[in-house]
């Protein structure tokens, strides 16, 4: 689905360049064989930068994918925050990141940030993001996004948010907590209404589940139902795309249903993109790769003016 895509069998890892400096290498894991040449020159991909903010704010890490360092032409990057999904546990990392390349590659600085719940920091740390979902986790997207939209070479004005699963969860919580901030929102086979947590989940062990959602993120029906984007849905003025599947046993398409629909109510211009024979996620490289299109398609319509 993203334009790095060399074959099935490309794999991505990471390691020095002939002056020492790390890039990105593509190749054939099969084979064992990996080289920078197998696309291109390594200027071409996003270097990753990351930037430790343990002392001034011990809650989040940051990491920005970007082309143009320094400037091109002079002009400022659009920026895209790219929360990643979990919440609990998952975190991002060094390693190759497809799809912060490819929004990387299509000339927009891309925003990753660890906020609390996230895993390599520790159990407290991932503790910390309990029953914090629509509030201290979505404020630690604000703090990464005020410390990254005054950085040099971005555009502060431009600014749009993307995720997948919890990621879609908290870019539409971030459009509703922080009104003005962003010009867009797109949510990938997206949780919408945090109820749905408790039906069966369509995966072994649904009391463990059950219990630990909980714990994660509470379990009383009217605290859920005010920090989920579904009964939020009219708090959310800017664009919107939506894309689901409708065997998504995780996130389920009823709920995303739903959310379109409230959508249609209050955001009648939003896009929607539902594929009645995919999961969570599409798998399906025809599905997939229409799906990426009209991404970048609906990123450049509400980001990519004249600055």
């Amino acid at each position: 689905g993203a334009a790095l895509s060399a074959s099935p069998r490309a794999r991505c890892t990471w390691g020095k360049g002939a002056s020492g400096e790390p890039v990105y290498l593509v190749g054939d894991s099969n084979a064992g064989h990996f080289s920078e040449s197998a696309v291109g020159a390594a200027s071409t991909l996003g270097r990753r930068l990351v930037v430790s903010t343990d002392n001034a704010c011990p809650f989040i890490d940051l990491a920005i994918e970007d082309t143009s360092i320094p400037l091109v032409d002079g002009k400022k990057q659009a920026l895209i925050v790219l929360p990643h999904g979990g919440p609990h546990g998952i975190y991002d990392s060094w390693y190759f990141d497809e799809e912060a390349q490819l929004l990387a590659s299509r000339g927009y600085a891309v925003l990753q940030i660890n906020y609390r719940g996230s895993g390599s920091k520790g159990g407290k740390f991932i503790e910390a993001g309990y029953k914090n979902w629509g509030t201290n986790i979505v404020n630690d997207l604000v703090d990464g996004l005020n410390w990254a939209k005054n950085q040099p070479g971005i555009d502060g004005e431009r600014i749009c948010a993307y995720g997948g699963s919890f990621g879609a969860y908290a870019s539409m919580m971030l459009e509703i907590n922080q009104p003005g901030l962003l010009k867009c929102v797109a949510g990938y086979a997206g949780l919408y209404d945090l109820n749905t947590l408790f039906e069966k989940q369509g995966i072994p062990s649904d009391k463990y589940l059950s219990n630990y959602f909980k714990k994660a993120v509470g379990d009383d029906p009217e605290k859920l139902k005010k920090y989920s984007p579904l009964y939020n849905a009219d708090k959310i003025r800017v664009p919107v795309f939506l894309a689901h599947g409708g065997n998504d046993e995780r996130t389920t398409p009823g709920q995303a249903i739903r959310m379109h629909e409230a959508l249609e109510r209050s955001n009648p211009g939003h896009e929607w993109m539902f594929v009645e024979t995919e999961g969570h996620g599409f798998y399906n490289m025809r599905h997939e790769r229409e799906f990426y299109d009209r991404l970048l398609k609906f990123l450049d319509k509400h980001l990519k003016t004249a600055n």
